[in-house]
């Protein structure tokens, strides 16, 4: 049972993010973005579903962990709808990194 149970969460969340529960994150995507998905595998969430009303919305399965991991490098062509709470982490890691630009600029 334990076997079946740790086999469930390897597949889940793979062995990178098993150290967190997945939450259900909504991700809206420019035609880029959507692009740019398609090629980047690396970290890429494997459970999601499209929104059927907008094609350019995706639903994730994801830690929270893996989904900066991997929706951070997108910038403006991929911006966390849910939940608010990481919307706010990727709003405040990206004021932090233009703070850094153009302090370094002047």
């Amino acid at each position: 049972e334990k076997a079946d149970e740790l086999k469930d969460m390897l597949i889940k969340r793979t062995p990178m993010y098993m150290t967190s529960e997945p939450l259900t994150i909504k991700v809206k995507f420019t035609d880029k973005g959507l692009e740019f998905f398609k090629r980047q595998l690396y970290m890429r969430p494997q459970f999601y579903t499209v929104d059927e009303k907008d094609k350019h919305i995706y639903i994730f399965n994801c830690t929270e962990v893996q989904a900066i991991n991997y929706f951070f490098k997108f910038g403006k062509d991929a911006v966390i709808i849910e939940p608010t709470s990481l919307k706010e982490k990727f709003k405040v890691r990206y004021e932090r990194a233009l703070k850094q630009y153009t302090e370094s600029a002047e």
